[in-house]
Parts: structure tokens; C-alpha cells; sequence
């Protein structure tokens, strides 16, 4: 027996739950032994579409899942993008186009190891990032500490101690998305070991307070998300975190109150997902070498 899965018309973030809650059922367990994915429908997707997507895929095989792929149309502009970010060459062994190449908007979605998160940040992530925000290295020194903290909660939180990570420039949105997940128990589960809470989402708006941790480590002072919610939303830009059954959305009004909006959903998304969003025309950073935090 084999379920069919059809991509959403639009795969963004906001389908998260709704995609994966067809897939994974509400004792953490998949909705067959054989999932084809059907690209029929599929007419945009994004960085977090992709990392959604991928993180799902490489969730199912971990489970002994046979995945297989159809209907996907040779030249149209979401299976272009998905060619040019290896999405094919990963899963299929191959390019679907002779063409295919990486983009220069893009760092395309890797899967990354916590021992090697740190060479990647420096070598690959950092020039980057400072190429497309058109500021020198020092001025990434928060983010930099930030997107380590995440990696951290990785290694703190995942049994496989890896994240995938995309990164996608948005020129004509004047937009840095930088998306990272994995596939450990997520952070509301994490969090009501210490903490009584109503749902998934209150839970992870409670994560990115100052001081609250899951003391999942002795170091842990519960100050990584919280940075990294400010820092972001300080430079213009929001922080989505999807987990479990929650989602929150940060970012900050025009009174400079951070705002977390929590939302719940029927579906699970298995560990958690960060989706960070910068604005390059407003961004400014700090004038820090590097920022580093004792956890």
C-alpha cells in the first residue's frame, strides 16, 4: 500500500503543519511504510517549504519509509529551483536538468552534523550573509552566536545531533531567510519538563523568555532564543519557530515592543523548526568581532 502526499500549491511555512500532520500521526509514528510525494500542484515554494519538505523525508527514513517522488514538471519554476538546490540530485541520484546549478541567492539545504555546524557557520554561512546584507563579518557577531545557540539546542535535544539548513536571498523583498530543523523531541516537550504550560505554542513563547531553559544542560542559562529574538527583530526582521503542535511568530511593532504571537494546530511537526527572517535594508548589526556565550 502506498499514501499519495500532494505538495501544497503555495509550500511555505505556513503549511507546515498541515503537511506533515498528513504524514505523521499523533503517536509520532508515519502514516505508512510507502509515501509518494505528488508534485502536480506544486506551483511556488520556498527555502522553508524546501526545509520542511526535506526534514519530513529524512524523518520518514529514519523510520524505514520508502519515499518516492511523481508528477513533477521538467521546467517549471518551483522544480527549476527545487534542480537548482540538488533537492533531485539528493533523493533521485541525479539532476533532473543538465543546466542545474547552485544559485548565487542561495546556500542550498544541507545536513549538517553539530561537530561540523561550526566550520560551516565561519566558511560557508558568514561570507555569505555578509556578501548579501553588504556589512563586514563583525557586524554578524549576534547572529553568528545566535545560529550557534541553535545548533547547540541540536545537539542538546536531537538523538541524530543534525539539523538541515537552508539559506535564500530575496532581492526583490529586500529578505535573508535562513531555516534550520531537526528532528529531536521539540521544544514544548522539552520545556514542560520545568514548566507547566496550556499548549504547544505558549510553550515555545515561554522558550524565548530570558532565564527559561529545560536545564537539559548544566550551562544552559536560557538566553539563546532570546537573543536571537531580539537581535532579529531589533534589525527589522521576525523569527518564526515551529514544534510539536505549536508555532510562534516574533517580531516587533512600530512602538518597539518584541510582539510573539502563538498559534496551535492539529498537526505535529516533529523537533523544531527556525525560520529566521532578515531585512537587508534595514539591517545594521553590531560592531562586535564576535559574540560569544558561556551555556
Amino acid at each position: 500500500m502506498t499514501t499519495q502526499i500532494l505538495l501544497p500549491r503555495n509550500f511555505t511555512s505556513q503549511c507546515s503543519h498541515n503537511f506533515v500532520g498528513n504524514i505523521v500521526l499523533a503517536d509520532q509514528t508515519p502514516v505508512d511504510d510507502h509515501i509518494n510525494f505528488n508534485f502536480a500542484n506544486l506551483g511556488f515554494i520556498d527555502g522553508v517549504g524546501l526545509t520542511i519538505l526535506c526534514n519530513t523525508i529524512e524523518w520518514l527514513f529514519k523510520r524505514q519509509v520508502k519515499c518516492t517522488f511523481s508528477d513533477f514538471r521538467e521546467g517549471s519554476d518551483p522544480i527549476s529551483y527545487l534542480d537548482d538546490c540538488g533537492f533531485f540530485a539528493n533523493y533521485l541520484g541525479a539532476p533532473l536538468r543538465a543546466t542545474s546549478h547552485v544559485r548565487q541567492t542561495t546556500v542550498p539545504l544541507t545536513k549538517i552534523r553539530y561537530v561540523e555546524s561550526h566550520g560551516w557557520l565561519d566558511l560557508r554561512a558568514t561570507p555569505w550573509l555578509s556578501n548579501a546584507l553588504i556589512v563586514q563579518d563583525r557586524a554578524l557577531g549576534t547572529i553568528r552566536a545566535c545560529i550557534k545557540e541553535v545548533f547547540n539546542n541540536v545537539a542538546d535535544h536531537s538523538t541524530e545531533n543534525i539539523a538541515c539548513v537552508h539559506m535564500q536571498h530575496y532581492p526583490n523583498k529586500n529578505q535573508i531567510q535562513i531555516t534550520i530543523s531537526d528532528f529531536g523531541l521539540g521544544i514544548p516537550a522539552n520545556i514542560s519538563r520545568s514548566y507547566e504550560v496550556e499548549n504547544d505554542g505558549l510553550a515555545i513563547s515561554l522558550a524565548t523568555n530570558e532565564g527559561v531553559t529545560s536545564k537539559s544542560h548544566p550551562n544552559n542559562r536560557g538566553a539563546g532564543l532570546k537573543t536571537l529574538v531580539d537581535c532579529v527583530t531589533m534589525n527589522g526582521g521576525h523569527v518564526n519557530i515551529c514544534s510539536m503542535r505549536g508555532r510562534v511568530t516574533c517580531y516587533r511593532n512600530a512602538a518597539g515592543q518584541v510582539l510573539k504571537v502563538p498559534e496551535v494546530y492539529p498537526g505535529i511537526y516533529p523537533g523544531t523548526l527556525v525560520n529566521i527572517i532578515l531585512k537587508t535594508d534595514l539591517f545594521v548589526g553590531d560592531d562586535d568581532e564576535e559574540v560569544n556565550f558561556e551555556w
